[in-house]
This record gives structure tokens, sequence and C-alpha cells, in this order.
């Protein structure tokens, strides 16, 4: 009995291993999917750029930083998605840091393009992250 509990055992653990390094997580259901997670984070920029509109630079600036750590923890999973759709949110990022980030006085117009940038290249890339 202990000897046929052991192989099952063995044999279950086995198989767990194996899904585990084969499955998806769990986090990456509808809910965690790239295109999911990026179009949460866009709402971030489209806030920066109201706040920018608005003249209120440390709350561009605020959003736009909620967006970047956000974009921290879900850049390997776009990557994983679509090399080309990363690569494209990064150079839109970089643009928005720096024409909002980096300058002590940013100029606005220059900024709240760079954001729109951003937001344009978001909502292209989407759908092939599906």
């Amino acid at each position: 009995m202990i000897r046929i509990l052991s192989t099952r055992c063995k044999k279950a653990a086995a198989l767990a291993l194996v899904l585990g390094c084969v499955a998806p997580p769990l986090w990456a259901g509808a809910a965690g999917a790239p295109a999911t997670q990026l179009q949460e984070l866009s709402k971030n920029v489209a806030s920066a750029m109201e706040s920018l509109q608005a003249g209120d630079v440390p709350a561009a600036r605020q959003r736009f930083r909620d967006f970047d750590q956000g974009w921290d923890r879900i850049e390997d999973g776009v990557r994983a998605k679509s090399r080309d759709a990363y690569q494209k949110v990064e150079r839109a990022l970089g643009g928005v840091k720096t024409k909002l980030v980096k300058p002590a006085k940013p100029d606005d117009a220059a900024a709240l393009k760079a954001l729109q940038e951003l937001k344009a290249t978001i909502d292209a890339v989407i759908p092939g992250l599906r």
C-alpha cells in the first residue's frame, strides 16, 4: 500500500511539475493579458494629458510615473507577445521622459505631443496583443 501511494505521489508530483512549467500562470488569464493590462495602464497617459492641458505639470508627471511603474510590471508580457509592440511603446515612452519628466520646466506643447504619441502608439499596438 505504501509503495503504491508513493508511486502515485511521485506521478502526481511529476505531473504537477510539468504542468507548472508548461501551463501559463493563473494571472495570465483575460484580466492579465498584455492587451488588457496595457489598455488599463493607458488611462494614466490620458489622465496625464488632461492634467497637462489644465496646466498641472506635477500631476501630469505623477500620472505618467504611474504609467511607467505599471509598464515596468507588464513590459515582459508585452515583449513576449510582440517584440515590435514593445519597442514602439518603449520609444514613445522615452519621448515622454525627454519632454515631460527630465526638464525642470517642460515645454507644455512638446510634452503634450509626446503624451499623445504614446497614447496613439498604445492604441495602435493593443489589437496585436490580443
